[in-house]
């Protein structure tokens, strides 16, 4: 009897002595809500519900390289957004990828965003013709990581489509993450603005389809904004070592092209990435930064954006599934207009399927009409036509001789992404 006593007691003090441990262990992080976002493939863009001021639902993509914007329709059948603010300047407001412009107004303080159960503030925003300027009518303009926010950890779940903002004392990155440093932060807009532009170090190791191999190992801005895997803009020094390959395939974007090169990638020298795509860009352009990684970079990871401690994390996922635009063209030719109102042939892509090249059009050339209409007044919508053609005469001017272009289309022409 005194032994079933005595066990007694002792499981008495061991349950006592376990609830004492549990009472001083860390509180667990409070629920606060995960949102679920969708991607487009007409714009490639992440798309989720943001409220404001705790009562409006706004559509906004979530663009880690651009800053908070709305569209000004949207805040006009809610104009309760901007009653009690006032813009500080206006000023002309263009993408990093054209050159295209609108104009804007540019305020110091924001409405309060709350995603999920998180409450957020920004210190500034853009107001302008969003939809028209994107021409695409289902956002209601974009927003970013606030530059001071320290206090959380932001969560991309490629794996099931959700955003998560975690609190930073409480979150623990995920064992099986690579873990990459911020190298750079926030970029100054105005004296008294700022927003941030997350960017990591990564090594990646590359072998083209010809077997050649190069390493990246740089600093990369990531952009949620752009569609791409990893793109080096003019300036990079890589891109002499991707003009030398004879593989690129070569898209319209931008109003101008983008290359790409698909190759193997092995990230921190152990993460295999096969069919990997490299963009390089040409032409000007008002990126910040010469090397940025894009969503169908990110999209092979869930995503941990640790402000406070100025790390990534990138967990890897098993399915991988490239987000391809079905509105991707490939690129043939581009053109400027001149002083005296003429089309001159700016770049022709150079390679073999490009049937404007093997047609004979070059750069220079002066493009008069096409299949008899004057080509200052075409259309896009004419130039879907001209895809359903068999043939297309050009009459052109070079060097101040009339000349015509006969030139066969491809009607199954491989397009780009």
């Amino acid at each position: 009897m005194k032994q079933i006593i005595t066990i007694y007691f002792l499981l008495i003090i061991i349950f006592l002595g376990l609830c004492g441990s549990c009472s001083q262990a860390p509180k667990k992080e409070t629920n606060t809500g995960r949102v679920y976002f969708t991607i487009n493939p007409n714009d490639r863009k992440i798309l989720l519900p943001v409220v404001l001021n705790d009562s409006i639902t706004a559509n906004l993509a979530f663009d880690s390289g651009g800053s908070f914007t709305l569209d000004s329709t949207f805040c006009a059948t809610h104009p309760c957004i901007t009653a009690d603010m006032f813009p500080i300047a206006s000023s002309p407001r263009a993408v990093a990828w054209s050159e295209t412009r609108v104009n804007r107004l540019i305020y110091k303080s924001t409405p309060t965003l709350k995603i999920g159960n998180t409450n957020l503030t920004d210190n500034y925003m853009s107001i302008f013709n969003w939809k028209w300027f994107m021409g695409n009518p289902t956002s209601d303009g974009l927003f970013n990581i606030p530059h001071d926010d320290t206090t959380h950890v932001w969560e991309l779940n490629f794996e099931r489509n959700y955003m998560e903002i975690h609190l930073a004392k409480y979150f623990r990155m995920p064992e099986n993450c690579f873990v990459a440093p911020m190298t750079e932060l926030t970029e100054v807009i105005r004296r008294d603005s700022k927003i941030l532009r997350p960017c990591i170090k990564l090594p990646i190791k590359i072998k083209c389809a010809d077997g050649d191999t190069l390493t990246l190992y740089r600093s990369y801005q990531i952009d949620t904004g752009i569609p791409w895997d990893i793109v080096l803009t003019r300036k990079a020094k890589e891109n002499v070592f991707f003009n030398k390959q004879e593989d690129a395939i070569w898209s319209s974007a931008m109003g101008s092209y983008i290359r790409h090169y698909i190759v193997d990638g092995i990230l921190f020298d152990n993460f295999k990435m096969d069919s990997l795509r490299i963009y390089t860009i040409d032409h000007d352009n008002r990126v910040a930064f010469d090397y940025l990684v894009g969503i169908n970079f990110l999209k092979r990871f869930n995503v941990f954006f640790d402000m406070k401690n100025l790390r990534v994390g990138l967990q890897p996922i098993k399915n991988f599934q490239r987000v391809i635009s079905p509105l991707g063209r490939r690129f043939h030719f581009s053109y400027a207009r001149t002083q005296k109102n003429t089309l001159l042939v700016t770049k022709v892509a150079d390679y073999k399927a490009n049937y404007y090249k093997t047609a004979g059009l070059r750069e220079g050339d002066e493009i008069v009409t096409i299949n008899g209409k004057q080509y200052k007044w075409i259309t896009r919508e004419n130039f879907e036509e001209f895809r359903n053609q068999d043939t297309l005469l050009l009459n052109i001017i070079r060097k101040g001789e009339s000349l015509k272009i006969v030139v066969p289309v491809n009607k199954n022409e491989a397009q780009g992404d």
